[in-house]
């Protein structure tokens, strides 16, 4: 699961994700078996104004889990910070995922 704590001055977190990750490698990509790139979405908005939608950013965590026991990063945790979250038309997930430094497989 995700646990998500505020990271900006009086906002407040309105709902966590459940992640599910699966051990298939993606065809013709090598070193993918169980690689997963997961997009976390963040909507800032004014608290007073219930017409304005805010705008969304995009993170992105990197991960590796093969079953049974291996898993990158070992301790199964990713910090986001908030200049990790970017605009969704400037996302690239070479740049902006975090997690990972490198995609090999064990």
């Amino acid at each position: 699961s995700v646990a998500a704590t505020p990271v900006v001055p009086n906002a407040q977190v309105v709902g966590a994700v459940a992640v599910s990750v699966s051990p298939i490698a993606r065809p013709n990509v090598p070193g993918s078996l169980g690689l997963n790139e997961v997009l976390v979405y963040a909507a800032t908005a004014p608290r007073d104004d219930p017409d304005d939608f805010g705008t969304f950013d995009v993170a992105c965590v990197r991960t590796r889990y093969i079953a049974p026991d291996f898993k990158l990063p070992v301790e199964g945790r990713v910090t986001l910070t908030p200049e990790d979250f970017v605009a969704p038309d400037a996302f690239d997930p070479e740049v902006h995922c975090r997690g990972l430094e490198s995609a090999e497989t064990p």
